[in-house]
């Protein structure tokens, strides 16, 4: 039996509150289970279930990518004189290496997109970092297109036993190449000439282009190559947030 967030990266879109528990065999077990549903309502509305079918259409095609600049990302950060660890389970060094390897990567290539890195000079140069992103977005989620970057340590407040010089990455789809000289320049005390907010500028191609946000906030959502941006569109209505939470 295997319980998902199909909120992440099963969804992929950052609009979904959903959940799925899933039987190998229909036993005791799962009787249960669908007892438990039933009695407390937990039934994923029409809508929020076709966004899900939806997002799982291209989930493959996602994670597959999303590991791809993962792994670029881990191998190209860890020799940074700003990071004292990069924390991800595709790199041959990593205490869980042997563990991924066997249970989620794909002929040793796929090791997911989420990885972690520590800074040296802790809270402080960890949150001067966190304010000159321009691709990635601080914010507290994981498995989207869009790639996100937080301070759990902030987030859970005074008796997290996260680590205070820890940053989360979670890569979208974003270029490699976007991604890491954004953190790079961040991490050496420079805002990026990669842009992602509401201002026009010149692309490399010599167009404007605007970018948007949900609910008309600014937003960082580029698939762009380096040297150029291109803002999220324009969503007038944010969506609906579902109540239900299970499958």
């Amino acid at each position: 039996m295997v319980m998902h967030s199909a909120t992440k990266y099963l969804n992929g879109h950052s609009d979904v509150v959903a959940g799925a528990v899933v039987a190998a065999v229909a036993d005791a077990r799962w009787d249960k289970v669908k007892r438990a549903r039933a009695a407390g309502g937990a039934v994923l509305g029409a809508f929020e279930a076709w966004l899900l079918m939806r997002g799982m259409r291209t989930l493959h095609l996602r994670v597959k990518r999303q590991s791809e600049s993962a792994m670029s990302l881990a191998l190209r950060l860890r020799s940074h004189p700003a990071i004292s660890h990069v924390l991800y389970p595709g790199l041959p060094d990593h205490p869980a290496h042997h563990v991924s390897a066997h249970q989620q990567s794909a002929n040793g290539t796929m090791f997911g997109g989420m990885l972690s890195i520590r800074v040296h000079g802790g809270a402080a140069a960890v949150l001067a970092a966190l304010a000159l992103v321009r691709v990635w977005t601080p914010a507290t989620s994981l498995g989207g297109v869009e790639s996100l970057i937080e301070h759990r340590a902030t987030v859970e407040g005074p008796t997290s036993g996260i680590p205070e010089d820890l940053l989360r990455l979670s890569v979208g789809l974003e270029d490699a190449d976007d991604l890491f000289f954004d953190l790079k320049s961040a991490l050496e005390g420079k805002r990026s000439k990669l842009e992602g907010g509401g201002k026009k500028r010149k692309s490399g191609g010599g167009m404007d282009v605007t970018g948007y946000g949900l609910g008309g906030t600014e937003q960082k959502r580029k698939f762009c190559k380096r040297g150029c941006k291109v803002g999220a569109r324009r969503i007038d209505s944010p969506g609906h947030v579902p109540s239900s939470t299970a499958l």
